[in-house]
C-alpha cells in the first residue's frame, strides 16, 4: 500500500506544481485531464497475499459506498 500512497503523492504534488511535461511523458495528457480523471477515482483495492487494502481518495467527487468499504475490510481471503 506504501507504493499507492507514494504513488498518489507524487502525481498529486506534479499536479501542483503544473508540471504538464510529467503527465504529458507517461501519456495521461494535460494536468487538466488528469484531474478530472482523479476525481472519478474512488479509490483502489489491492489483494496482496492474504490481505486486503483499502486507499480511498480524499478528492473524489464521489466516495466509495460505506457498505462495499466495509464489506472489503471484512473480506477473508484463502489462507488466511
Amino acid at each position: 500500500m506504501d507504493a499507492v500512497w507514494a504513488a498518489d503523492r507524487e502525481l498529486r504534488q506534479a499536479a501542483d506544481s503544473k508540471d504538464e511535461g510529467f503527465f504529458q511523458k507517461r501519456g495521461a495528457g494535460s494536468i487538466a485531464e488528469f484531474r478530472k480523471r482523479y476525481q472519478r477515482l474512488s479509490g483502489i483495492v489491492l489483494f496482496q497475499h492474504v490481505s486486503v487494502s483499502i486507499w480511498l481518495n480524499p478528492l473524489a467527487r464521489h466516495e466509495a459506498p460505506r457498505t462495499l468499504v466495509s464489506a472489503l475490510r471484512q473480506l477473508k481471503l484463502a489462507g488466511k
